[in-house]
Protein backbone atom coordinates (compact mmCIF):
# COMPACT_ATOMS: atom_id res chain seq x y z
CA UNK A 1 0.00 0.00 0.00
CA UNK A 2 1.43 3.37 -1.04
CA UNK A 3 1.87 5.93 1.66
CA UNK A 4 1.15 9.61 1.33
CA UNK A 5 4.89 10.32 1.60
CA UNK A 6 5.65 7.84 -1.21
CA UNK A 7 2.96 9.41 -3.42
CA UNK A 8 4.39 12.85 -2.67
CA UNK A 9 7.91 11.72 -3.60
CA UNK A 10 6.75 10.12 -6.85
CA UNK A 11 4.79 13.23 -7.77
CA UNK A 12 7.79 15.47 -7.03
CA UNK A 13 10.15 13.24 -9.05
CA UNK A 14 7.74 13.18 -11.98
CA UNK A 15 7.32 16.96 -11.97
CA UNK A 16 11.10 17.43 -11.74
CA UNK A 17 11.86 14.97 -14.54
CA UNK A 18 9.51 16.62 -17.03
CA UNK A 19 10.53 20.18 -16.04
CA UNK A 20 7.13 21.13 -14.68
CA UNK A 21 8.31 21.67 -11.10
CA UNK A 22 10.68 24.47 -12.18
CA UNK A 23 7.90 26.09 -14.17
CA UNK A 24 5.52 25.92 -11.21
CA UNK A 25 8.15 27.41 -8.90
CA UNK A 26 8.91 30.20 -11.39
CA UNK A 27 5.23 31.06 -11.80
CA UNK A 28 4.81 31.06 -8.04
CA UNK A 29 7.83 33.38 -7.62
CA UNK A 30 6.51 35.70 -10.30
CA UNK A 31 3.09 35.83 -8.65
CA UNK A 32 4.66 36.46 -5.23
CA UNK A 33 6.72 39.32 -6.69
CA UNK A 34 3.59 40.74 -8.30
CA UNK A 35 1.66 40.60 -5.03
CA UNK A 36 4.52 41.98 -2.94
CA UNK A 37 5.42 44.75 -5.37
CA UNK A 38 4.36 47.84 -3.50
CA UNK A 39 6.45 50.23 -5.54
CA UNK A 40 4.37 53.11 -6.77
CA UNK A 41 3.83 53.16 -10.50
CA UNK A 42 5.43 56.60 -10.68
CA UNK A 43 8.83 55.04 -9.84
CA UNK A 44 8.74 53.12 -13.08
CA UNK A 45 9.10 54.72 -16.47
CA UNK A 46 5.85 55.45 -18.20
CA UNK A 47 4.88 52.58 -20.51
CA UNK A 48 5.54 54.54 -23.67
CA UNK A 49 5.68 52.78 -27.03
CA UNK A 50 9.51 52.87 -26.80
CA UNK A 51 9.56 51.24 -23.34
CA UNK A 52 7.09 48.61 -24.53
CA UNK A 53 9.24 47.94 -27.61
CA UNK A 54 12.42 47.48 -25.55
CA UNK A 55 10.57 45.24 -23.09
CA UNK A 56 9.29 43.11 -25.96
CA UNK A 57 12.83 42.80 -27.36
CA UNK A 58 14.06 41.69 -23.93
CA UNK A 59 11.18 39.20 -23.69
CA UNK A 60 12.05 37.68 -27.07
CA UNK A 61 15.73 37.46 -26.06
CA UNK A 62 14.98 35.76 -22.73
CA UNK A 63 12.70 33.28 -24.46
CA UNK A 64 15.37 32.50 -27.07
CA UNK A 65 17.92 31.84 -24.33
CA UNK A 66 15.49 29.46 -22.67
CA UNK A 67 15.23 31.62 -19.55
CA UNK A 68 11.54 30.83 -19.18
CA UNK A 69 11.43 31.44 -15.44
CA UNK A 70 13.25 34.76 -15.67
CA UNK A 71 10.97 35.68 -18.54
CA UNK A 72 7.84 34.83 -16.52
CA UNK A 73 9.06 37.06 -13.70
CA UNK A 74 10.01 39.82 -16.17
CA UNK A 75 6.58 39.72 -17.80
CA UNK A 76 4.81 39.94 -14.44
CA UNK A 77 7.06 42.69 -13.12
CA UNK A 78 7.08 44.82 -16.26
CA UNK A 79 3.36 44.61 -16.85
CA UNK A 80 3.73 43.21 -20.35
CA UNK A 81 0.65 41.61 -21.85
CA UNK A 82 0.54 37.82 -21.62
CA UNK A 83 0.81 37.42 -25.40
CA UNK A 84 4.04 38.69 -26.98
CA UNK A 85 4.03 41.16 -29.83
CA UNK A 86 4.59 39.42 -33.16
CA UNK A 87 8.15 39.52 -34.48
CA UNK A 88 6.98 41.12 -37.73
CA UNK A 89 5.47 44.01 -35.76
CA UNK A 90 8.68 44.46 -33.75
CA UNK A 91 10.73 44.42 -36.94
CA UNK A 92 8.52 47.08 -38.48
CA UNK A 93 8.82 49.23 -35.34
CA UNK A 94 12.63 49.17 -35.38
CA UNK A 95 12.92 49.26 -39.17
CA UNK A 96 14.79 46.02 -39.82
CA UNK A 97 14.29 42.99 -42.02
CA UNK A 98 15.41 39.41 -41.53
CA UNK A 99 18.08 37.73 -43.58
CA UNK A 100 18.94 34.03 -43.64
CA UNK A 101 21.46 34.61 -40.84
CA UNK A 102 19.19 36.61 -38.56
CA UNK A 103 15.82 34.89 -38.86
CA UNK A 104 16.66 32.41 -36.11
CA UNK A 105 18.15 35.02 -33.76
CA UNK A 106 16.30 37.34 -31.43
CA UNK A 107 16.09 40.91 -32.69
CA UNK A 108 17.99 42.32 -29.71
CA UNK A 109 20.89 39.98 -30.42
CA UNK A 110 20.86 40.94 -34.09
CA UNK A 111 20.80 44.65 -33.28
CA UNK A 112 23.77 44.39 -30.91
CA UNK A 113 25.75 42.24 -33.36
CA UNK A 114 25.08 44.62 -36.23
CA UNK A 115 26.06 47.63 -34.11
CA UNK A 116 29.29 45.96 -32.98
CA UNK A 117 30.22 45.11 -36.58
CA UNK A 118 29.51 48.68 -37.69
CA UNK A 119 31.75 50.02 -34.91
CA UNK A 120 34.68 47.90 -36.18
CA UNK A 121 34.57 49.63 -39.57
Amino acid sequence: MATEEHFSNVLKETLESNGQLRKIRAKMRAEIFRVLDHSPDDQRPEMTPSVLLVNELVREYLEWLGYHYTNNTFIAESGLPERPTKRSVLMEEIGVTDSNGTASLPLLYSLVSTFKEAMKK
